[in-house]
């Protein structure tokens, strides 16, 4: 069985139990591979609705919390994440589209942060090896502790342990952490599920093609928006080289010029809409889970 990195937390490095991998904090992982996406359940009645960004991340900041505090229980220090780096978003799926953003990060899809920064992976840089494996079981459970697992429509099965501070804190903030996690997982999933079709639809390969033709009158021979951004992946310095900002605002002006921007754009939310659609049921779980939790989670934050 191969265990692979599955989490809604980017900035903690914590090494798996058996070795094979670095997995960051939250510990959700891909166990194996599903050839059948799952069968949505069918959805209870009334149709939910979104909550607002602000209740959001009022929620993801009771879970923080909940999870220092766990964390304190179990004798570590944690410092609760902002929503932004909690549950990242990422900002230009398909191609850069804000010159701005170019001449300030580059190809960069982060703050600019490098991976070991922040106060909760230098504390557990900071830890003794003995105690190392200790505090990475308190936050996402240990290796051999009961596991939620569910199937995902992109494939493959999604699984995390129900032990652990993330377990815990989710578990007191919706109710249970069996129905949160699998609704949540799968929704999670949604963006990266449209976004694959986006990629491959045949409007969006010809208008790469028009934009890579632009890219040459401009110096630079990329065959796509990914190979521009790979071209760079490699930089070690948390600031973009000129080389890299220049490469970048040209490939935000091709985008525009071309138009490769607005279809992307449609493409995004036609297939959107048909994948919300087609999975409606989750988010409804997902929706419903998270407006049951509010109250608690005003008591908490206040707290």
């Amino acid at each position: 069985m191969r265990w692979y990195r599955r989490s809604p937390h980017a900035r903690i490095f914590l090494p798996v139990v058996t070795g094979l991998l670095c997995l960051p904090i939250t510990l959700a992982v891909y166990i194996g591979v599903s050839p059948h996406p799952p069968s949505p359940p069918p959805s209870p009645p009334p149709s939910q609705t979104a909550v607002s960004a602000a209740d959001t991340n009022l929620l993801i900041n009771a879970e923080q919390v909940l999870i220092r505090d766990c964390m304190r229980r179990q004798g570590f220090t944690y410092w609760p994440l902002p929503a932004s780096q909690a549950y990242p978003v990422v900002r230009f799926p398909y191609v850069i589209t804000s010159v701005s953003w170019a001449r300030r990060y580059g190809f960069s899809d982060s703050l600019g942060l490098p991976v070991n920064s922040g106060p909760n992976q230098q504390y557990y840089s900071k830890l003794p090896n003995s105690q190392k494996a200790a505090y990475s079981n308190a936050l996402v459970g240990s290796s051999n502790a009961p596991a939620v697992t569910m199937p995902l429509p992109t494939g493959g099965i999604v699984g995390h342990s129900s032990d652990g501070c993330q377990a815990t804190a989710d578990t007191e903030l919706y109710g249970s952490y069996q129905a949160w996690f699998k609704a949540s997982s799968v929704a999670l999933e949604f963006p990266r599920l449209w976004q694959s079709m986006v990629l491959s639809s045949r409007q969006y390969v010809s208008a790469v093609s028009v934009w890579s033709v632009c890219m040459r009158e401009k110096g630079y021979r990329y065959s796509s928006p990914a190979a521009a951004a790979s071209a760079f992946g490699a930089q070690t310095s948390p600031q973009p080289q000129a080389a890299e900002i220049t490469a970048a605002v040209a490939e935000v002006q091709c985008a525009y010029g071309t138009g490769l921007i607005r279809v992307a754009n449609r493409l995004d939310g036609e297939f959107k809409a048909h994948v919300m659609g087609t999975f409606r049921s989750y988010l409804d779980a997902e929706w419903r889970l998270e407006r049951n939790a509010l109250p608690r989670a005003r008591r908490i934050v206040r707290s």
